[in-house]
């Protein structure tokens, strides 16, 4: 696929989804590779995670910074920057002899992805006409669950070479694909009167904006401990084997990929309507996936559990490519950056109490925790559905737009001109 509908090259978005891919087969291979890094520093199980967890937790603070940088700045050059680092850091964290050093390769990996949504939300949204979003970002976020399904791949490969060897050959396909991310160009932003300084408060004054980053707040929660519930759910009360999970494990997550893809048709229909018909899109996909959950509460059996994990990954990840597409036409290109991070942090907090939910299952059952996430997805759905009567007036293509902040309504860039500079 070289060009997308209207002559676009699809190289902005094969390359960034790579990018995005690549970061997370990472955070996929520290994963299932724990135990021997873990041994590898003769470290305990809390100290290995605290190891992982100082990354995030960089990563999370510097969300809404990268954010506004992608506002302001030069997005090709910060994604190249940022990749570079995180390539950088991947090799450092291969040759690592230390804990030290350890740790300091996991914050550079963090800070090298922080790119991922908002640098790439932005360049992907003036990249490309606004009917192909849907199908861009599903692209985009189809390779996190890509990279997913490829993480045992990691574990082969650990048995060949070693988990070092797994690091490097992820920076060495890093810096190949640094070589492509230089040839992607910098498109040009509407015009616009200036740059908010205040640009996060200026999104959260927006109506429609306040429900839908509460919505995904909650469904931060119900995503965040689901993957643990249901290994969980499958060891305790069905007996089945790491062999077994991993092989569900694959299945749920071709499902998301499934999804992704049925999202992005059903929303490239609802954006012809208008934001408001992709708002009630993202609700009836929550509504959907909270029934899946519902479901697995409700019949715990093995073979229910199975098919309602699956139903649910196609549901909880369908409503992505409507989701990005919608903030492309609620928010003006100057607030996309901080826009897609203030999404990425709401998901984040949003999981912040999934712990309590692992515990409700611990304690009570896993079907009571399966309830809770539905409850909580049907709350999401019911609260982003109330925003569709704002979405409309708000909506910056739409004939008489109500605009975030002082800036005027934004141009229609359903066919954005790309400057090419050998600057850029």
């Amino acid at each position: 696929m070289r060009r997308i509908r209207g002559g676009v090259p699809a190289l902005p978005a094969l390359v960034l989804s790579g990018a995005a891919a690549l970061t997370q087969l990472e955070l996929v291979a520290f994963g299932t590779l724990a135990p021997q890094i873990r041994d590898a520093f003769g470290l305990t199980d809390a100290q290995f995670t605290a190891t992982l967890s100082a990354g995030l937790l960089v990563a999370f603070a510097g969300l809404l910074a990268m954010g506004a940088l992608a506002d302001r700045r030069n997005r090709r050059r910060l994604a190249l920057a940022s990749f570079a680092l995180w390539a950088i850091a991947a090799a450092l964290a291969g040759l690592a002899t230390g804990l030290a050093v350890l740790l300091l390769a996991r914050v550079a990996m963090a800070l090298g992805s922080l790119a991922n949504e908002p640098v790439h939300a932005s360049l992907l949204a003036d990249s490309y006409p606004r009917p192909d979003h849907s199908r861009v970002f599903a692209l985009h976020e189809g390779a996190y669950s890509a990279a997913e399904i490829a993480g045992p791949l990691a574990g082969l490969i650990a048995a060949a070479v070693g988990w070092r060897g797994v690091l490097l050959t992820l920076a060495v396909l890093g810096v190949l694909l640094l070589a492509a991310l230089h040839r992607v160009a910098e498109p040009e932003r509407p015009p616009s009167p200036h740059v908010p300084a205040d640009g996060t408060r200026t999104i959260l004054r927006s109506p429609a904006m306040r429900r839908i980053l509460s919505a995904t707040a909650l469904t931060g929660l119900a995503l965040g401990p689901i993957s643990a519930l249901l290994s969980f759910f499958l060891e305790h009360d069905h007996g089945v084997g790491p062999y077994g999970r991993g092989l569900i494990g694959i299945g749920v997550g071709a499902g998301g990929i499934a999804g992704l893809a049925l999202g992005a048709a059903l929303a490239g229909r609802a954006a012809a309507a208008g934001a408001g018909a992709l708002i009630r899109l993202i609700g009836l996909l929550f509504l959907a996936g909270a029934s899946a959950l519902t479901l697995m509460a409700a019949l715990p059996h093995l073979a229910v559990a199975v098919t309602g994990s699956v139903l649910a990954a196609i549901f909880l990840s369908g409503w992505t490519p409507a989701y990005w597409a919608l903030l492309g036409r609620l928010l003006p290109s100057h607030l996309r950056g901080r826009g897609a991070a203030c999404a990425t942090l709401a998901i984040a907090i949003g999981g912040l109490p999934a712990f309590l939910v692992s515990d409700l299952g611990d304690r009570h059952g896993y079907t009571s925790a399966f309830a809770v996430l539905a409850a909580v997805t049907a709350l999401a759905a019911g609260i982003v559905c109330t925003a569709a009567r704002h979405a409309d007036t708000e909506d910056t293509t739409g004939p008489t737009p109500q605009v975030l902040g002082p800036d005027r309504p934004m141009a229609d860039t359903s066919r954005v001109p790309v400057r090419r500079s050998s600057k850029d």
